[in-house]
């Protein structure tokens, strides 16, 4: 892997392919293997960027570690296509990955090409059980012991890919706890939601759902993404939180043609 200092810090990402960019947008818990399964057959036209998020994989977690914050990665992601001078850059985020990649296409929409956003974090509506939910995953105790547990729930196909995700979010030592517990409580906060903004985004949008994922489920946070995006491509797939890596074919069936005509997505639908 490769690193390049930022505004915000030291990222680690790992490049492979030539072409146009691509920058490949990890969830919490996770790191750039969680696109082990894709990244191959879109390095094959595309130069792709799979980066780890502060805190995961090679990068260092922010300081403090407890300050990290949705919002806060995407400012990295700004600083982190500033500092490799990408531009007319296309984008794919999973999670906390599509808040990032979905902000920097609000705030720079000339810079953003193309935009795949899967299972995105930024369009809940908040209510007693989801602030409940983050409360929760927002201690750092609860964190250690359920980052296992609930990636074996919401990861719900299994592969080696998939495998390999559940291991890396096991026990999670206490400053990447410590982040990925600052992360869900940032969730609710004003700035974490996206819905009133998503409307200004002009690049052509993609929305890629898994119809099995109960973190962030199809009928209520899948629901208010399309309605905020009401001009984007949207597919309901078989799997949990990650179709990148739970059904690599499929979801490669639906982004490669995307990222080369957007007019084009089989099975999907505005």
């Amino acid at each position: 892997m490769d690193t390049v200092e930022t505004a915000e810090g030291s990222v680690a990402y790992e490049r492979a392919g030539e072409g146009p960019p691509l920058v490949l947008l990890h969830a919490c818990p996770g790191d750039h293997r969680d696109y082990a399964a894709v990244q191959p057959a879109l390095a094959r036209s595309h130069t792709t960027w799979a980066l780890d998020w502060p805190g995961f994989g090679g990068s260092p977690p922010p300081r403090p570690p407890a300050g990290a914050s949705a919002l806060g990665y995407a400012r990295v992601l700004a600083a982190f296509v500033d500092a490799l001078d990408l531009h007319d850059v296309r984008l794919v985020g999973n999670s906390v990955g599509g808040y990032a990649a979905a902000s920097l296409a609000i705030g720079q929409r000339g810079r953003v090409e193309r935009l795949v956003l899967v299972d995105s974090s930024g369009f809940t509506r908040h209510g007693r059980f989801t602030r409940s939910v983050c409360r929760l995953l927002g201690n750092e105790t609860a964190t250690r012991r359920l980052s296992g547990p609930l990636a074996r729930c919401y990861l719900r196909r299994s592969n080696d890919t998939v495998r390999g995700m559940r291991r890396r979010a096991a026990a999670p030592g206490r400053e990447r706890a410590a982040v990925q517990a600052a992360l869900w409580r940032s969730f609710t906060e004003p700035d974490s939601d996206l819905r009133a903004r998503a409307a200004t985004i002009t690049a052509p949008t993609l929305v890629v759902w898994g119809r099995r994922d109960p973190l962030l489920p199809l009928r209520r946070d899948g629901r208010h993404c399309r309605r905020a995006l009401p001009d984007a491509r949207f597919a309901a797939v078989p799997t949990g939180h990650a179709a990148f890596a739970e059904d690599p074919a499929g979801f490669l069936a639906l982004v490669e043609p995307f990222l080369v005509d957007a007019a084009v997505v089989p099975g999907a639908r505005r």
